[in-house]
């Protein structure tokens, strides 16, 4: 199976650097992040594949940061395995859509959230 077309997860209250530490230590490169207000772009590489990178804080309310990947060259399947891999290092809530992202899909409004103690329940967000 295809990976999706973009990966974004959103993490609870996390400093910018420790995401783009996180980036550092997931992906063979990470260019200095050109910053615009709230909002971070830089590009990470993967297998020799340039990855653009968003991050914008208070994305989601005054809490989530979002983290948004616009490739299908992410080492990961889906939002759900980002999201478990930025817990892992960064230890934090994380949400991340639970479907696997297609055009003309049913219900999007079906949350995964991994908890600071790494338990994941599925939610509606925002409730």
């Amino acid at each position: 199976m295809d990976n999706q077309t973009d990966i974004e997860i959103y993490l609870m209250k996390q400093p910018v650097d420790a995401i783009i530490e996180w980036l550092g230590e997931t992906f063979d490169n990470c260019s200095e992040a050109d910053v615009r207000g709230r909002s971070y772009n830089l590009t990470v590489t993967h297998n020799e594949q340039s990855i653009p990178v968003n991050i914008v804080e208070n994305a989601a309310g005054k809490a989530w940061t979002s983290v948004w990947f616009d490739s299908t060259s992410t080492p990961w399947h889906c939002d759900a395995d980002c999201a478990r891999s930025a817990h892992k290092m960064l230890a934090g809530r994380v949400r991340c859509n639970a479907s696997f992202w297609q055009e003309g899909a049913g219900n999007m409004d079906e949350w995964l959230e991994i908890g600071q103690d790494g338990s994941e329940k599925l939610i509606d967000w925002p409730s």
